[in-house]
Formats: structure tokens, sequence, C-alpha cells
């Protein structure tokens, strides 16, 4: 297990999840654009490495009008890389009416507490998995069908090789993630369980199962993303992953 290489993780983000087909330099960072699903916010964001002297807050704000706005995008998203350094900006974007969002990298760096049952998982493919993943992301309020396609089909645009791993009951997917591969990187992503089959061990499964996978494969580096504010951390815990940085989103959407 190599040691944390965030460098490396943040390259591998943009490449494999929050994939664009255009990119535009600026000041602080990097616009990344994906025309064709203008509803992803992380396909639509600016890349923030490079915070402003001055006003830091009202400068992004304004860039954000300008690039954005200018792509015609109802929302506003600034992702920065390096959350601590970022988080004495917060206040000032959620007067502003912005929403923040606080991710925790976390890679495999230790052994698991204990064996998950992953004889149950499998392989599987986007077709079989379109409805559950649908109603799964339609559960959320901000969601309309038209969001959920546009996050099902952004998948299509990454240059990374991407799996997705299912557990099934009575013939139907009751959980599922992706797990996307380049290279020495791997990471584990979408893990999600239908609400009445959760407690029953099959996020722990699928997403050691898509530990071994990647380590068969090669991968050195085994990352995922979790929620700072979200119960499923001690899960990865569990499962021998630890945190080796955060980062910070904020975005407000079309209606303010």
């Amino acid at each position: 297990m190599s040691a944390p290489d965030l460098s490396s993780i943040h390259d591998f983000i943009r490449r494999a999840d929050m994939v664009g087909t255009r990119a535009e330099p600026f000041p602080h960072g990097t616009a990344v654009f994906l025309p064709e699903l203008p509803l992803r916010h992380d396909a639509n964001y600016l890349w923030v490495d490079r915070l402003p002297p001055d006003d830091p807050v009202e400068t992004l704000v304004e860039e954000a009008d300008r690039l954005q706005g200018g792509a015609g995008l109802a929302h506003r998203m600034l992702m920065f890389p390096d959350g601590p350094s970022a988080a004495a900006l917060l206040p000032g974007f959620v007067a502003r009416g912005w929403e923040p969002f606080h991710g925790v990298i976390m890679q495999v760096l230790a052994a698991p507490e204990r064996a998950a049952d992953t004889g149950r998982v499998v392989r599987s493919d986007d077709d079989t998995l379109c409805a559950a993943r649908t109603r799964n992301i339609l559960r959320y309020d901000w969601c309309t069908p038209e969001v959920a396609r546009q996050l099902l089909d952004a998948r299509r645009y990454s240059p990374v090789e991407d799996r997705v791993y299912a557990v099934f009951e009575d013939g139907e997917p009751v959980a599922w993630a992706e797990l996307y591969l380049e290279d020495r990187l791997a990471q584990v992503e979408s893990v999600a369980t239908e609400p009445e089959h959760r407690g029953r061990g099959h996020a722990s499964a699928i997403v050691q199962h898509c530990v071994d996978v990647a380590r068969a494969e090669g991968a050195e580096v085994i990352f995922l993303v979790a929620d700072a504010e979200g119960d499923a951390r001690r899960i990865y815990e569990r499962l021998g992953f630890r945190e080796v940085g955060t980062y910070l989103k904020v975005h407000r959407t079309g209606d303010g």
C-alpha cells in the first residue's frame, strides 16, 4: 500500500469523476465544462488551486459569474482541493447563499478489521443497473428525471476504465458501486444500497470486493471520497481506509 499521494489523487478525480470536455485556465485555477451535460455540477465547475490574495470570496464569485454564466450555466460551483486553506472562506460564501460540501479523501492504508463476505458480489453493467440507480438518485429532493439522466450519462465521457459491481437478491440489484481504474490508481465511487436492504453488509462487501479487484489489477493507490458529515466513514474505516486529505465544494443552484 503506497503512501498518500494527494497530487495524483486530485488529478485522478478530475479525469475519472469530475471530467469535462473543455477546460479553460483562469487566474486562480481551471474552469471545467461538459456542455453536453450542463446539469451535472461535478462536470461544470471551477477548480481553484490558487486563492486570490485580495477579497477572495468576491473575486471567485465574480469569476464564477463570468465563466459559468458566460457558458450559459444556471448553477455556480467552485472546487477547492485543499479543504483546510479554503475553510476560512466558507462564511463568506454561505452569507451569499452558497452551500458547502465537505469531502474526505480516504485511502486504503490498513488491513480491514474483519473480512467482508464478498462472495455475493458480481460484476454488472450500466444497462442492468440503470433503473435501480435512477430510482435511487430520484430520492433526493433536488433531483429530476433529466438530472438523473445526465448524472448517469456522465461516465461515458471519462477516459478512465469504469466497472460496476453489485449484489442481487431475487434477480434484482440491491446494492452497487463503481470502480475506476487506471495504471496504479483506483477509485471506489457511487456506493449505494436500496433503503430496505441496508444494514446487511452489502456496501462493505462491494467496497471490499472493489479493493480486491483493484489490487489484482495492480493498483497501488486505492481511495474513495466520503461525505465528511455522513455515517459511511466508519464503514470505510473498518475496511482499512484512512483519511489522507479533505476538499471543499461550494455551489449555488440556479434559483439562488
